[in-house]
């Protein structure tokens, strides 16, 4: 899987590189400082994943990632932040983002990020599940009067660090339909 870094941070992209370093099946084939340059990387590298940071001068992680789901579509990608508010990672799913991770993950759950991702899923790591997880609770309680919905959420669970929906969420509104779509996204892996 061919990857291309997007972060501010030389250290960070050194970091990550280091990470990949024996891994066969992965290769950093370019990096960029800023979503601009990443949006410029992209004139003539095709990468299968971009592993973007959100907060960057120029352009932030989120905006290259919407200019990316919508310009080069078979382009996944993965955020990868120190940022674990609701509103940044709200931000990134509402872009596009295939996936949100948080820089202080482990070398493993990056590696399966990036496989569940490079074949068509959506990863998001436990802690930013928990995020989700909050949202959605804080959304059904506070945006919908119908408590079958809300007796169907609580079937919902925590499996070790990911969410599974156990019985489907009625769609209601919008925003519960987004909701249960991220929630059945999180389970597949």
């Amino acid at each position: 899987m061919k990857i291309i870094l997007v972060d501010d941070h030389f250290l960070v992209r050194e970091g990550v590189k280091a990470l990949f370093e024996h891994e066969e099946k992965i290769e950093v084939i370019g990096e960029a400082a800023n979503g601009k340059e990443a949006l410029e990387i992209l004139q003539t590298l095709q990468p299968d994943i971009l592993i973007v940071d959100v907060r960057m001068p120029e352009m932030t992680g989120n905006e290259l990632v919407k200019i990316v789901s919508d310009q080069y579509p078979k382009i996944k990608t993965l955020i990868l932040s120190m940022h674990d508010a609701q509103e940044y990672v709200m931000e990134a799913i509402n872009a596009g983002a295939d996936g949100y991770m948080l820089k202080g993950s482990s070398k493993p759950e990056f590696l399966k990020a990036l496989d569940t991702i490079s074949n068509g899923g959506k990863y998001f790591s436990g802690d930013v599940s928990s995020i989700l997880l909050n949202n959605i609770k804080g959304n059904i309680s506070t945006q919908s009067t119908d408590d079958n919905l809300h007796n169907n959420f609580n079937q919902a669970q925590m499996h070790g660090r990911h969410i599974c929906v156990v019985k489907p969420i009625p769609l209601t509104t919008q925003v519960i339909f987004l909701w249960h779509k991220v929630l059945s996204l999180i389970c597949k892996g």
